[in-house]
């Protein structure tokens, strides 16, 4: 169990570790190699622990989609001194396949969003990190953002429901360390 609360907690803060990447508003072409660069890329794994299909996913999911105008109204003021880590999380399916990918930095176009893939896709096979994705918002299954005066980390829903139900020990670390509040 412990095995998985770990899990959890680096999925959480996936795109926290990518930010560095992320502050470009154009990332370069990715990589040939497809292999994680780091440790908390080839922890973004743990998206395929997710099932769309269990109760407490699906909620968490809809949540995110009827609060998805928050992060769009955050990402749309570009205000880098008080937010950083503006992602949103889609399910992006290939045939059978599906995974959930977080986007990250994104912007919004005439055909609706582009982000760029900040996670590492393990099951889709033409998904690459740093390539774009046109998505609508009524794609988005979840997002986040840090308000960085307030030393809060707003939306995570995927991974609230997953700490609630399977490791509940770690809320107070993700509150503590993150600024992250599940209960709502």
């Amino acid at each position: 169990m412990r095995h998985l609360s770990l899990t959890l907690l680096a999925s959480a803060l996936l795109c926290t570790a990518s930010a560095s990447w992320a502050q470009a508003r154009k990332p370069s072409a990715p990589a040939a190699s497809a292999a994680p660069a780091s440790a908390s890329q080839a922890e973004s794994r743990s998206e395929l622990e997710i099932d769309p299909n269990e109760p407490h996913i699906q909620a968490a999911m809809k949540k995110g989609r009827a609060t998805a105008s928050e992060v769009l109204k955050v990402g749309a003021t570009g205000d880098e001194k008080r937010y950083e880590n503006v992602a949103v999380r889609v399910l992006v399916k290939e045939g059978k396949l599906q995974e959930f990918i977080w986007l990250q930095p994104f912007e919004k176009t005439d055909k609706g969003y582009v982000g760029y893939v900040a996670t590492v896709p393990v099951t889709l096979q033409r998904m690459q990190v740093r390539m774009s994705y046109t998505f609508q918002p009524e794609d988005i299954v979840d997002w986040m953002y840090t308000d960085k005066l307030k030393k809060t980390m707003h939306g995570q829903f995927i991974t609230c429901a997953q700490v609630k139900k399977h490791a509940p020990q770690d809320a107070p670390v993700l509150k503590r360390r993150y600024g992250l509040d599940c209960s709502r």
